[in-house]
């Protein structure tokens, strides 16, 4: 296209529509991340949780920055950073050395790991259409003032709404009995007496672990015990018959660490 034509009507349609779409994408990923945070226990990990809620703004902005002035070079480098960012953070967390002190494996939580991580795609893709001369947006807010400012307003509400529904909706103290009770919760496990990381019991004691966070866990401690994954809930248990020290993880989240000691 010559630098003195303009798209037609059709065009800049399309272009507007890219443009919301990238901005609705945008919420999404940060939707996720205010869920993760307030109903699967996030907010509990040190430096995570103040991350999640660093990512969920820093989408929410770029979004309504999208919104209003996404014609901006600047805006649109926000958009993809942003995105990019998520996803290297997502990376990293599955390395060995994880991120800011925290590991996590597979696609774990599921499936808000795959949604967020679709979003952020969708949004460098469509983003990366607005360098297109013939899909460039327009300058000011996509489609008028008015659409612009009913967009954001959508937005803002869905936000709103959602997160003091979410920040209600903790999940609920469940502890099985047992002769020694472990609490799974706070991304962490607990002896439900003294809320220590060590259980102490006696040879043919049970030790019965209780999944009482949103995330699924499980308890690894090879080659003695293995249990399956335990959603929220779920419970788990094993009689020790010999003495000695048994430490043991969460395999889903590996910086999850205890020890069993039996005497």
């Amino acid at each position: 296209m010559e630098p003195h034509e303009q798209p037609d009507r059709a065009t800049r349609t399309l272009s507007d529509v890219i443009r919301i779409d990238a901005a609705i994408a945008l919420v999404v990923g940060g939707l996720i991340h205010l869920q993760l945070y307030f109903v699967e226990g996030y907010r509990d990990i040190d430096k995570i949780g103040p991350s999640f809620l660093a990512n969920v703004v820093a989408l929410l902005v770029v979004a309504g920055a999208i919104v209003l002035r996404g014609d901006l070079l600047l805006v649109r480098v926000a958009a993809v950073a942003v995105s990019v960012g998520t996803i290297v953070a997502f990376a990293l967390t599955r390395t060995d050395d994880g991120f800011l002190d925290f590991r996590e494996t597979g696609w774990n939580p599921r499936p808000q790991t795959a949604i967020a991580m679709v979003a952020e795609i969708v949004v460098i893709v469509l983003v990366a259409t607005s360098f297109l001369p013939r899909l460039a947006w327009r300058r000011g807010p996509t489609l008028g003032t008015p659409v612009a400012a009913a967009t954001l307003a959508v937005l803002a509400i869905a936000t709103v709404g959602l997160g003091a529904v979410w920040a209600g909706d903790q999940p609920e103290d469940v502890v099985a009995g047992g002769a020694v009770a472990v609490s799974i919760e706070g991304f962490a496990f607990n002896d439900v007496a003294d809320g220590d990381n060590v259980v102490n019991v006696s040879v043919g004691d049970t030790v019965t672990w209780t999944n009482a966070d949103g995330p699924t866990h499980n308890v690894v401690g090879v080659p003695v015990f293995v249990s399956e994954d335990l959603a929220t809930g779920g419970v788990f248990e094993h009689t020790f018959t010999e003495a000695g020290e048994f430490a043991y993880i969460c395999g889903i989240h590996p910086q999850m660490s205890a020890t069993v000691v039996v005497e």
